[in-house]
């Protein structure tokens, strides 16, 4: 039922050693994926690939894009499975005491939450929807976030195969097309926490997405200037649910 895997650069072996103990230690089954490095990618594969649009007017890095690549590989290794669920996991990922219970498994999801993060992060908000788990702890819907990252989250194999469907060309990073509030793809799958979170970024490890802090390029469409943009965003933030966001977008 469940598939975990672990992404990893061939150059990051150090981290997964880290990661193998720690998954050995909880007895949860993995497989490593080897992660797109950005050092490799091309600029031709870049000037294909990371076209500005409109939920994400920016452009992408080399890091961004292997990143992108990388879940990728993982949402096409689930697809052509005879799991119905993967587990994936960035290889700088730290668990806390409570996580070999979801981990192990994913019988304890709720049909309806095909989408679900484990990470911890104070810097969100939610809507009013939430499911109770038979542990006491509940799932929330996420609404928005300023740290959202993808170091730890479960993914169906439907959800996982309209992922694909819908990034055969890559517009933004993997965390803002999965968890962005601007994105299409979230305004069609919801994505649900796990209430105090269960991962987090192991500490003193820097991310291996160059660039990811850089001052971008900002690009001004024709379908949406750049002070449009800004009041659009203004606004709709102060909104508390995300479909009232997504809807005052497309007003």
């Amino acid at each position: 039922m469940l598939a975990t895997y672990v992404i990893n650069l061939k150059r990051s072996t150090e981290r997964m050693e880290s990661m193998s103990e720690a998954l050995e230690a909880m007895n949860v089954d993995y497989e490593r994926v080897e992660g797109v490095d950005a050092q490799l990618l091309s600029n031709e594969l870049l000037s294909k690939n990371a076209t500005p649009s409109v939920e994400y007017p920016y452009e992408l890095t080399k890091g961004e894009l292997a990143c992108f690549f990388s879940h990728r590989k993982c949402w096409e290794k689930l697809v052509n499975s005879h799991h119905e669920w993967a587990l994936i996991l960035e290889d700088h990922c730290e668990f806390s005491n409570e996580a070999k219970r979801y981990i192990t498994s994913a019988d304890w999801l709720p049909h309806e939450c095909e989408l679900v993060q484990l990470i911890y992060s104070e810097k969100s908000c939610f809507t009013d929807e939430e499911k109770q788990l038979d542990d006491g702890n509940c799932l929330m819907r996420l609404a928005c976030s300023s740290a959202i990252g993808t170091s730890a989250y479960f993914i169906s194999r439907k959800v996982a195969i309209m992922a694909l469907q819908m990034t055969e060309k890559i517009t933004e990073p993997t965390d803002n097309f999965l968890f962005g509030p601007w994105s299409e793809f979230s305004h069609k799958v919801p994505c649900w926490r796990l209430l105090g979170g269960i991962v987090r970024r192991k500490r003193g490890i820097e991310t291996t997405i160059a660039g990811r802090n850089v001052r971008r390029r900002f690009y001004v469409t024709k379908r949406l200037s750049f002070k449009r943009l800004k009041m659009k965003m203004q606004m709709a933030l102060q909104k508390r649910h995300l479909h009232q966001t997504i809807q005052y977008w497309l007003e």
